[in-house]
């Protein structure tokens, strides 16, 4: 990143994110130190191809508890093992 021009940055970063996060599950790095000589223009192409090629992507963990205790529950039925077996959420 050092000797780089800011574009060949971003577009090594536009690499990593479509090679790496085809799911959106993917953390892009450095993988190491950054020179304090290196220049401003490269350390901000970082960020600027995660907002353009990468995404965020959510997650409901509020609708997954309810969808685990759901299957707890069905689970319990066909065992037997009532309701008293899996308290509500």
């Amino acid at each position: 990143m050092l000797f780089w021009r800011s574009y060949d940055v971003m577009m090594e970063a536009k690499n990593a994110i479509l090679t790496g996060a085809p799911s959106g599950h993917f953390i892009l790095s450095t993988g190491c130190e950054i020179p304090t000589i290196t220049p401003d223009e490269n350390l901000m192409a970082i960020p600027a191809a995660i907002k353009r090629y990468g995404r965020h992507v959510s997650h409901d963990f509020e609708a997954e508890k309810l969808h685990e205790k759901s299957v707890e529950k069905k689970i319990a039925a066909m065992l037997g093992l009532g309701q008293a077996a899996v308290p509500d959420p």
